[in-house]
């Protein structure tokens, strides 16, 4: 396991291709990777033809970079984005929609006293803002919503994952808690 350095996949709201590989195969290929420039040479030798649209965001802190890559099923497209806490959205509904009412939930949240920390992150994946419905943070919709809530808090000698199965609304945080150090001895669960 690599200290300071987070993956993640989202799928998008295009739906043009076939699914021929699952998009869950790109973090174990990815995730021995300690850099930037690792991650990034091993996509540019990837064949994503057959993978449905996503996005995938690296967080390289001994760096201080985050990149965004986005395959729409043609092209791969890295984003750059400063060295500062940023919110990702998407909704098979709308991602414009969802990235305008989330990110402005997001936006308000900051103002907070505790903005930052994980009781406020918690309660921010928790929210709906006026209703819950298909954009709020937490999202609700007859068809699909927020199914589960994923967490990585590091610091320099610990990483600990903390994952909520279904709505965080209805869940209480630390569904399933899993703790490494640095010593490949203390693994606690």
């Amino acid at each position: 396991l690599e200290f300071r350095r987070v993956l993640f996949r989202s799928g998008m709201g295009v739906r043009a291709h076939t699914k021929q590989h699952s998009r869950g195969k790109l973090i174990p290929i990815l995730i021995g990777k300690s850099t930037l420039d690792e991650v990034t040479k091993e996509l540019d030798q990837l064949n994503l033809n057959g993978f449905l649209a996503f996005r995938l965001v690296g967080v390289f802190q001994n760096q201080q970079q985050i990149l965004e890559w986005r395959w729409d099923g043609l092209s791969l497209t890295p984003l750059f984005f400063p060295w500062k806490p940023h919110h990702w959205f998407s909704s098979g509904a709308s991602d414009e929609m969802a990235e305008q009412i989330r990110g402005e939930a997001c936006r308000v949240a900051w103002q907070e006293q505790d903005a930052g920390s994980l009781p406020w992150l918690r309660a921010l994946h928790s929210s709906h803002g006026a209703a819950a419905g298909p954009f709020s943070v937490c999202a609700h919709r007859p068809d699909a919503g927020t199914v589960s809530y994923s967490e990585i808090a590091f610091d320099a000698n610990i990483v600990t994952f903390r994952y909520i199965n279904g709505p965080p609304c209805l869940n209480s945080p630390g569904a399933l808690n899993v703790t490494i150090s640095r010593t490949p001895q203390d693994v606690v669960c």
